[in-house]
């Protein structure tokens, strides 16, 4: 007798391909992993905020960091797509129009 199971991941994954349940997984995925991704350091920095249309939205603390990150953004995209897949997201914008130090956990006044 053949044996033709696949790990549920797999069944999971083929059933869900293209729908727009995948796309939610997706988006939340690449919010929630941001801090794993980058790192604590840019984490404090920095926050994934939306992906919409393949496009991550970030806002940073700063410029300065925007610009770091954009530097940095192909070994992101590249780490992003090693844990959520390949078109999930093809760039990452870096906004630091919108950044907040309450809103993001600095106390400091």
């Amino acid at each position: 007798m053949k044996d033709d199971s696949r790990p549920l991941r797999s069944v999971l994954d083929a059933l869900l391909q293209g729908s727009p349940l995948q796309e939610g997984i997706q988006r939340q995925s690449a919010i929630e992993l941001w801090p794993e991704i980058v790192g604590p350091e840019i984490a404090r920095h920095s926050r994934a905020v939306s992906l919409d249309r393949g496009v991550l939205r970030v806002v940073v603390e700063g410029s300065v960091w925007a610009n770091e990150l954009q530097l940095l953004s192909p070994k992101i995209l590249t780490a992003f797509r090693a844990q959520i897949g390949d078109d999930a997201i093809e760039r990452i914008r870096f906004d630091s129009g919108s950044w907040n130090r309450r809103a993001h956990g600095d106390r400091r006044v």
